[in-house]
């Protein structure tokens, strides 16, 4: 069973503008982070999520991209954050 999300949590992952910032990633966002074609950006994906045990209905983290890549969060563009 998942923990709620309380209001405090949700108010902490908001940016200055008042919008929640994404935590999933997209085969898109790879593509532009990586300059690889949209289909080996999904099989990256699909290799993830063997790699995290996940279901297909599953998404993948910006996070457990990050790790997965060996990439520094801090270095993706503000737009991904």
């Amino acid at each position: 069973m998942q923990k709620k999300i309380t209001h405090k949590q949700v108010k902490n992952n908001t940016t200055k503008n008042n919008t929640m910032s994404r935590i999933i990633i997209y085969p898109k966002d790879i593509q532009q982070i990586t300059g690889k074609s949209e289909r080996q950006c999904r099989n990256i994906i699909a290799t993830i999520k063997k790699v995290h045990n996940k279901q297909k209905h599953q998404s993948v983290t910006i996070h457990e991209f990050c790790d997965y890549m060996g990439i520094n969060f801090e270095t993706l563009p503000v737009k991904l954050k």
